[in-house]
């Protein structure tokens, strides 16, 4: 088996067909690929798509469980997986025709553990058509020695997403390499770190290959809304908990997989970037009680105060960002994080009894 491709499934009858026919024509016969369908317990139609599918297709599989989230059905999916390689495409998006057939003799050839490569986005409306084959050159090609020099490199998208490589299966099963089932949101961060760390020779290509679908009422798009907005903020901190127990790992001499000089910046960097990306939302929101409590969980997890970190301010830009990173450079200091709580707040205030 050549390429194992693991589908998770919840809620997506709109566009589940989309992405099954796009990985119907991917140069690869029936006996050379998989497609590993897992339905997380929808509650739609998706399921009964599935399984037409599956009735139809050889090359599909379906497999149904209980809701417990993406992250247990990525890992379910990889836990039935054969093939040589394997990737991950989520239910609503889809592949451009015939990409997987390419990227497997790419991967074998250069003896790739992990090739990575590009994606657009694309309207919410948006359907898969058989319309013509995308083409490289090998001069498009990077290679690097393994997943943290690729990850530091500034020729490669700073991407934290499981959906846009090929991977090569014995990577995960050496290290045991699965999705935390505990962070809720923005999971890809955690798996795509230790990825890094766990892969040898790495190619990217700079190719759109993967079509990402915009949803008005997907999570990542909402998290701004009364009923998503909490768990966004609690997946970030859970991320920035993952960085900050891995650092101290890493400084304890207790490294888990294969650490780098480098990773304790890159653990560090992430930390500081989600604990800050937390207090960002947390303000913009301006929800006292909520930022009461985060601040109060992250104190209590020593994730904050942080230390100020100048090379953090880029100098180079002008107007606007500078003074936006000025006002996050200086998030550490406790009295100027409730100051600019108690402004954002009095200003929603005074906006309601103008209203």
């Amino acid at each position: 088996m050549k390429v194992s491709v693991i589908v998770p499934i919840y809620n997506v009858e709109k566009y589940l067909p989309s992405c099954l026919d796009s990985l119907l024509h991917q140069g690869l016969g029936p006996g050379e690929y998989e497609i590993i369908c897992i339905d997380d317990g929808s509650t739609d139609d998706s399921g009964k798509i599935a399984a037409s599918y599956a009735a139809r297709f050889r090359q599909i599989h379906l497999v149904r469980q209980e809701n417990k989230g993406n992250s247990a059905a990525r890992n379910a999916g990889i836990a039935l997986a054969c093939g040589e390689y394997l990737c991950f495409v989520d239910s609503d998006d889809y592949l451009m025709k015939n990409v997987l057939g390419w990227l497997y003799e790419t991967a074998v050839f250069f003896q790739l553990d992990k090739l990575l490569y590009d994606y657009r986005q694309i309207p919410e409306e948006s359907l898969w058509k058989e319309g013509k084959e995308e083409n490289w050159k090998k001069e498009e090609l990077l290679f690097f020695d393994n997943g943290v020099q690729m990850e530091a490199d500034k020729a490669v998208p700073e991407w934290k997403i499981a959906w846009n490589y090929l991977i090569r299966r014995s990577v995960l099963t050496r290290y045991g390499l699965l999705f935390h089932e505990k962070v809720n949101f923005m999971e890809d961060q955690e798996f795509s770190f230790w990825l890094s760390h766990c892969v040898g020779k790495c190619g990217y290509l700079n190719k759109k290959l993967y079509c990402y679908r915009t949803r008005r009422e997907s999570l990542i798009h909402t998290f701004m809304d009364e009923g998503h907005f909490a768990r966004y903020i609690d997946g970030r901190l859970q991320l920035a908990f993952f960085y900050q127990e891995t650092l101290e790992k890493f400084r304890r001499g207790n490294p888990p997989y294969l650490l780098t000089p480098v990773t304790g910046e890159i653990l560090e960097d992430r930390m500081l970037y989600e604990i800050q990306g937390v207090f960002s939302r947390l303000l913009r929101k301006g929800d006292k009680n909520l930022f009461e409590d985060i601040l109060r969980r992250a104190k209590e997890g020593k994730i904050y105060p942080y230390p100020l970190r100048l090379r953090r301010l880029d100098l180079r830009q002008k107007g606007k960002q500078v003074i936006i990173n000025w006002i996050t450079f200086l998030y550490p200091l406790e009295w100027y994080l409730r100051l600019c709580m108690a402004v954002r707040c009095c200003g929603r205030g005074r906006k309601k009894r103008c209203g």
